[in-house]
């Protein structure tokens, strides 16, 4: 292989190469940027879920030990214990 056709070879292999180092660069930003998103999804849904944890032991009482209230239920006592509200309020 003559010295010409080496070097040829060889720049082609160095911009192959940066070119693949470039895309690790990109590939590691949106790794750090994926990583973010997943902690701040996660800090908000445990936010969320102590929320709602908070919420049906208001309306429904203590849990019991090692248990947790089911939340599909919620939005109707809610709404039952809203309408019994106003139910005592109109007879004041």
């Amino acid at each position: 292989m003559s010295a010409t056709m080496q070097r040829a070879r060889e720049n082609v292999l160095t911009t192959e190469r940066d070119a693949l180092y470039e895309r690790l660069q990109l590939i590691e930003r949106d790794n750090r940027d994926l990583r973010d998103e997943l902690a701040l999804a996660t800090t908000l849904c445990d936010r969320l879920s102590s929320l709602l944890v908070g919420v049906a032991v208001a309306l429904k009482g203590p849990q019991a030990m090692l248990q947790r209230h089911g939340f599909n239920d919620l939005p109707q006592l809610a709404e039952a214990l809203k309408a019994e509200l106003a139910e005592l309020k109109a007879k004041q």
